[in-house]
């Protein structure tokens, strides 16, 4: 394990140049790994790759470091980096960040993917923003992140016990667009509101006739039928 216990502290996150991980210590008994979290191991972190059958994997070839679930003994393994590229991409010592928030921002500045961690606890649903997001999809998660909200502890807010399942998963498929159903339900499910503007994208091509003002709705709005 690494010798300078003192980064696992909640306030300690590592951030490469275009990700932000929380940080916990590997222990090869664990039997959850997460994303968004590195494993810290000698000078290095390692990040969960999932399950690999090693029977018909051809060790000698190069594969990415990390964390592997052997897929029959289901015992975790590390694949240590070993060319210096490797070595150097994965040593932690210079990418420990305390969290401050102007910091962050400016590790993960301008670009396209990133992940963010909420709160201190690995468990917690952690949503990817995506450059491929629709405007729903990319409001949902940027609301989830910014309020630091474990939806877990939330689940009564929503109709039913598959519904929160179902809104998870959306927001965890990329191929997924997030309905203005779902959208309005984990909305109010987090006690928020939103307001839609309507204006004319471009003076110059006007279909039919021009807006005069702005249309101007809110989910907080009632209508007489």
């Amino acid at each position: 394990m690494a010798e300078s216990a003192h980064v696992y502290a909640g306030d300690k996150l590592l951030v490469t140049s275009n990700e932000v991980f929380t940080i916990q210590p590997y222990n090869e008994t664990d039997k959850d790994f997460y994303k968004g979290v590195a494993y810290l191991d000698g000078p290095y972190y390692y990040i969960y790759r999932g399950e690999i059958d090693l029977s018909k994997t051809n060790m000698n070839k190069v594969i990415t470091p990390g964390i592997y679930i052997d897929s029959i003994t289901k015992k975790s393994f590390l694949v240590e980096p070993l060319s210096e590229e490797d070595k150097e991409e994965y040593t932690y010592s210079n990418k420990i960040s305390s969290y401050d928030p102007q910091k962050l921002v400016d590790a993960i500045n301008m670009k396209e993917k990133i992940f963010v961690p909420i709160g201190e606890s690995s468990n917690i649903f952690m949503p990817e923003i995506s450059k491929e997001d629709d405007i729903l999809k990319r409001l949902t998660k940027m609301a989830i992140i910014r309020k630091s909200v474990d939806l877990d502890s939330y689940k009564h807010r929503f109709l039913d016990k598959n519904a929160l399942f179902n809104y998870k998963s959306v927001l965890k498929n990329e191929n997924s667009k997030l309905s203005i159903l779902l959208f309005d339900r984990g909305i109010e499910a987090m006690n928020l509101k939103y307001t839609i503007i309507l204006e004319e994208k471009d003076p110059s091509v006007i279909v039919g006739n021009a807006l005069k003002e702005p249309i101007i709705v809110s989910s907080e709005d009632t209508y007489e039928i």
